[in-house]
């Protein structure tokens, strides 16, 4: 009976890792044809030109930020671009390493409501994350925008996916308001781009076992299925995305610049 059970299980394991990668490659097609054509140079005037003739439209009741880390600072002009759409007064913080940091404040230059971090990569960009999150520079805040400079140059979608997460979470000034409006309801918690939800074992990749061991702050051991956003791009209330903190993970819990481990960690809680 032990037997026939065991056997229904790795079949249907091997069932699940067939569909994941169906998914996968079905994904990775979309972004590289439909994708490539959303984030143009075309269909970005083509947005441009529709919103200068779009109403104005009154900001939503609700007190935004946004938070970047940059690894890559020929990337700002991009996050200058989602921030400009934010209720005016919104706060852009930019996290970057030492070493990019002249390179950052160039980009940015003249930039209204900026602050510029800096802190070591680790974790890639979760703990300069956390660090702005404790430090309470975010506590009268309602929602906050979490990005990061992802180009996953790796794969040959990388760059791609990367403007369209932009582009779903603060892609045009009808969209935020849109998402912005769901925060003057306390209970509304993180949002993320559909497409890059992502849930099960399979996810976790080489850290099942590190993530299997994180608690949550009441002490119990967490649920060992997977529920993120990949590349955690989210806007959500500061206190709903603290809760990594809660796991008691320190900065030696994080690698160094190109660990995966940071982020899946602190997404777990």
């Amino acid at each position: 009976m032990r037997e026939d059970a065991n056997e229904r299980l790795r079949v249907w394991h091997s069932l699940s890792a067939v569909l994941t990668a169906s998914r996968n490659i079905v994904e990775k097609t979309a972004t590289l044809t439909i994708g490539r054509l959303a984030v143009s140079g075309k269909a970005e005037r083509c947005r441009e030109a529709l919103w200068r003739r779009s109403p104005l439209l009154a900001p939503p009741q609700v007190r935004a930020a946004v938070v970047a880390h940059v690894f890559y600072p020929e990337l700002v002009p991009e996050l200058l671009r989602c921030h400009r759409w934010f209720p005016p007064g919104s706060p852009l913080h930019l996290t970057t390493t030492v070493e990019r940091r002249g390179s950052v404040a160039a980009a940015a230059s003249g930039y209204p409501n900026l602050h510029i971090h800096v802190l070591p990569n680790r974790g890639r960009d979760i703990a300069p994350f956390l660090h702005v999150l404790s430090s309470g520079w975010l506590d009268d805040v309602d929602a906050v925008l979490k990005l990061h400079t992802k180009r996953s140059i790796h794969l040959m979608d990388g760059d791609i996916r990367r403007r369209l997460l932009y582009l779903a979470l603060a892609g045009g000034p009808a969209r935020l308001h849109r998402i912005l409006t769901l925060f003057e309801v306390a209970s509304t918690g993180v949002i993320g781009w559909g497409p890059s939800y992502r849930r099960g074992q399979y996810f976790w990749q080489r850290n099942r076992t590190r993530g299997g061991r994180a608690h949550c702050a009441d002490g119990r051991a967490a649920r060992y299925a997977a529920r993120l956003f990949r590349g955690l791009h989210v806007l959500g209330p500061p206190g709903s995305l603290a809760a990594p903190a809660s796991t008691g993970l320190g900065l030696r819990d994080l690698r160094n610049r190109s660990g995966t481990d940071g982020r899946r960690l602190a997404s777990r809680c």
